[in-house]
């Protein structure tokens, strides 16, 4: 089984720091420190699934 990086269209993109730059204002924060994983998601189905098989 083969899996793809996810990917979020760019629109959504645009909109979730949209969502978080108007929470920062909100919150008097001046840095938000992000992180992402583009294989957490994949590894956890595929280990899920591995599992399941077993």
């Amino acid at each position: 089984m083969e899996w793809g990086n996810p990917v979020i269209p760019i629109n959504e993109y645009s909109a979730r720091w949209e969502k978080v730059r108007s929470l920062m204002k909100e919150l008097e924060l001046d840095n938000v420190l992000a992180y992402a994983d583009d294989r957490a998601g994949a590894e956890g189905a595929l280990q899920s699934e591995i599992r399941g098989k077993r």
